[in-house]
């Protein structure tokens, strides 16, 4: 998913230590979100600008994602702690140097916020683009979002995660004031939320132009992928369709590849036995290509149902999600998001990406495409290949779990898995 976050190589640990933004940690009083909870909103904002309200990638900065995420909610936790905007602006561009957190001008107790108003919050967003120019000697940023809808809503994200809303209630309420601010009639139906999808059945963010998720409690789960002598030979995406099952690619396991890990949040577990298609060929284009990973123990997640009393259907939405490259070059860290059905025939079904939605890329290969069915997301195939090497354009192929061999060779595997 390319989902543009920004390279964060030149902050450091001793920069943001002891800040809301860094860890959720109730600092005087007031419950800052974890600050990878507030990149999720900002990228998930960039994505509404850029498909709902169907902004072009014009606004031009110097700050990018990861800035901030961090440095807006930072001086937000001065402002909110009695300090003016101009002494919270200090401090931030302080920390940003080196020089370690600055106290707060005073403490307030919980419950007791005073936000300020949307032109302090443009000033300072404005301050740091210019340092970021200036004294960090950053380049240029393209944006879907303007300062000021940075400005707006990541003040209005913030008040009602410390007024105790969710992650993802704060996003949605967010989300509708955007589209009641731009005038869009609703029609009953909420955005497919391409995250909370993949998280559906868990306790709980490399697709291009996707959003970045939490990994924690999500059955899609990365593959590291082994050869002979338990050496790493590249990287894939599965989901965990049983206890002890992981549903992937058949070109991930085929070949060289003698073994697999799978990657969840809390750890690695080895497979016990890897198992392509046995008519998975290669150099054959239109080969099926689904195989099943079985674990040496139980994986501590849930499962996601697998689709096979239909077809997904030309025009149907579904959601992809995978660890693969980003539009930064980045693999590893699972995305989501969201696609079209193109058109289908037995044995595979096609998306286009042609700077719509989200596309998948290296490394997202073995992942799922799910749509719902009867109000649940399952599987309906799984990411195969696309035409285009640098994943910005072209169509896509997923294989479908509908055909009559692969759903043999799945459900012989994985009897209990769950379909629907």
């Amino acid at each position: 998913m390319r989902a543009l976050v920004g390279d964060v190589e030149t902050l450091q640990l001793s920069d943001i230590q002891g800040a809301l933004t860094l860890a959720g940690v109730d600092m005087v009083g007031i419950p800052f979100p974890p600050r990878n909870e507030t990149l999720l909103f900002y990228q998930s904002l960039e994505t509404e600008y850029r498909d709902t309200l169907q902004r072009d990638r014009v606004n031009q900065g110097f700050v990018d994602a990861e800035g901030s995420a961090v440095w807006f909610p930072e001086w937000l936790r001065y402002v909110l702690n009695a300090c003016s905007a101009e002494q919270a602006t200090t401090r931030v561009l302080i920390q940003i140097r080196g020089e370690g957190i600055q106290p707060v001008c005073a403490e307030v107790a919980a419950g007791v916020t005073a936000f300020p108003p949307r032109n302090q919050s443009l000033d300072f967003l404005q301050a740091l683009d210019t340092f970021y120019r200036d004294e960090l000697k950053r380049g240029i940023e393209l944006s879907y979002v303007d300062l000021e809808g940075k400005a707006v809503w990541l003040s209005e994200y913030l008040r009602l995660r410390i007024e105790g809303a969710s992650g993802v209630s704060a996003r949605a309420q967010v989300f509708l004031q955007i589209r009641d601010a731009a005038g869009i009639p609703g029609d009953g139906t909420q955005p497919v939320d391409a995250c909370a999808v993949v998280r559906q059945l868990g306790q709980t963010p490399g697709i291009i132009d996707g959003q970045v998720c939490l990994e924690m409690g999500s059955a899609v789960v990365e593959l590291d992928l082994l050869d002979a002598a338990g050496e790493p030979a590249g990287l894939c995406t599965g989901t965990v369709i049983a206890p002890t099952a992981v549903l992937t690619a058949a070109h991930c396991l085929a070949g060289d590849i003698a073994g697999a890990r799978v990657r969840t949040a809390v750890g690695t577990i080895d497979a016990a036995s890897i198992h392509p298609i046995p008519s998975y060929r290669e150099e054959e284009p239109r080969s099926l290509d689904v195989g099943v990973i079985i674990t040496t123990e139980n994986l501590p997640l849930p499962s996601f149902p697998i689709l096979t009393s239909r077809s997904a259907t030309a025009g149907e939405a579904g959601v992809i999600a995978g660890y693969g490259v980003d539009r930064s070059g980045r693999d590893g860290v699972l995305q989501a998001g969201t696609v079209t059905v193109d058109r289908i025939d037995s044995d595979f079904i096609y998306t286009i990406f042609e700077g719509v939605g989200s596309n998948t890329c290296s490394g997202d290969s073995g992942g799922p495409l799910f749509v719902q069915e009867a109000g649940t997301w399952v599987i309906a195939e799984v990411t195969s290949g696309g035409d285009t090497a640098d994943c910005l354009s072209g169509s896509n192929d997923f294989a479908n779990l509908r055909h009559a061999e692969i759903m043999g060779h799945v459900l012989g595997l994985v009897p209990a898995a769950e379909q629907r």
